[in-house]
């Protein structure tokens, strides 16, 4: 298990000490700066065991040997067959010798990765042969932090986190900008870190997040795949929203709860601030495939400073067209201009104002869109 990097404080505009990504060794700290400070919780709506318990045990009718042998698009309609079953409650138990969904869903992410198809950038390299993309990953998925998190929405808080290096998306203003770049940030290999070492107790939800996690499904689903069966916590997936199809296939009957942020609302901040002019589109359509397998999403929007009319106005629109009962907004006031920014990055180079905060907030609810708890202050 890689060690919890180093407590990372700030100071807001008014010189307010911030703790950003708390664990609960950091509860003192937090109760000294506000005496009323209190780990949030909600109830999310549970409906059995852990979508990926399910998949375990949902057999797909051909062995594990059969997967290996296999074409991908055979595999493809193994995995149709398989989820439509499963879908419908009538999946036939795993019988001895034959394969589960869940070890289908890791054959298939392999698959994907070579030549690499895990996100919209295509990049094609064989990554299992230790060829890297943009997001510089190889065959490994790799991990450089893992702990409580006790200041995430009060749906799915606390949180054990898993924070995985790598990420095809490259913002400017990455809030996680030492997670780019998978060779210096001290992390590990997925495959190496065994349950047992999880700090679990007192977390309520299990998060996937990063950098990006869709880069390194195949290696998150093999991890999974190794959980306990005893392990009844909820997977969260906390991505970028800037997903490919079947990477979303392969979520589906893994995830319990979808965590995306929604980064741009306009097509030229995206190609400006992260070379993705289909950004906006294809974060659309994630969603609207999240929503679709019947379980909540939470949408994230960080507001960036100056982009409140360009990118952040035209999300919501989008969002209240796509609303359901499962869908709910969280707004985030906590832009730091860190990352890779460049000199003239003008209102990015500050804090997002009070009044730019208040003012998404204000349009999310008049639209009568679905919020979380107020986070828009600094992250507690």
């Amino acid at each position: 298990m890689p060690a919890r990097r180093s407590e990372r404080l700030y100071t807001d505009d008014l010189g307010r000490l911030e703790v950003v990504d708390p664990d609960f060794h950091d509860l003192p700290l937090m109760r000294s700066l506000d005496p009323g400070f209190r780990i949030r919780r909600r109830v999310l709506p549970n409906d059995g065991a852990p979508r990926f318990q399910q998949a375990r045990r949902a057999g797909v009718g051909v062995s594990c040997k059969d997967l290996a042998r296999s074409q991908e698009s055979e595999l493809w309609a193994f995995h149709r067959s398989a989820m439509a079953q499963l879908r419908s409650g009538c999946s036939a138990p795993v019988r001895q010798g034959e394969a589960d969904l869940l070890s289908l869903k890791v054959e298939l992410a392999f698959r994907l990765a070579a030549p690499c198809r895990l996100c919209p950038r295509q990049c094609g390299v064989d990554r299992l042969s230790d060829e890297t993309g943009l997001c510089g990953l190889g065959a490994e998925a790799l991990l450089a932090e893992a702990f409580p998190h006790i200041a995430e929405e009060p749906q799915i808080n606390p949180s054990f986190l898993l924070s995985l290096a790598g990420c095809g998306l490259r913002c400017q203003f990455c809030q996680q900008a030492g997670l780019l770049y998978p060779v210096k940030c001290g992390s590990v290999p997925l495959s190496q870190v065994h349950w047992g070492e999880c700090a679990l107790r007192g977390a309520r939800t299990i998060s996937f997040a990063g950098g990006n996690p869709d880069e390194s499904l195949p290696g998150v689903l093999s991890f999974l795949a190794r959980a306990p069966e005893s392990l009844q916590l909820p997977v969260v997936w906390n991505s970028n929203a800037y997903s490919t199809p079947e990477t979303v296939a392969l979520l589906e009957g893994v995830v319990d709860i979808y965590l995306p942020d929604f980064k741009f609302g306009c097509e030229d901040c995206a190609n400006s601030l992260a070379g993705a002019p289909d950004y906006p589109e294809l974060a659309a359509q994630s969603i609207v495939a999240y929503q679709a397998q019947g379980v909540p999403v939470i949408v994230r929007i960080l507001v960036l400073p100056g982009h409140v009319d360009c990118c952040h106005t035209p999300a919501l629109k989008v969002l209240s067209v796509l609303a359901n009962p499962l869908l709910t907004i969280s707004i985030r006031g906590q832009y730091r201009p860190l990352g890779g920014l460049l000199n003239d990055a003008g209102a990015m180079s500050g804090r997002a104002s009070a009044e730019e905060v208040l003012h998404v907030v204000q349009h999310a609810r008049g639209l009568d869109l679905n919020m979380t708890e107020d986070l828009a202050g600094a992250e507690m």
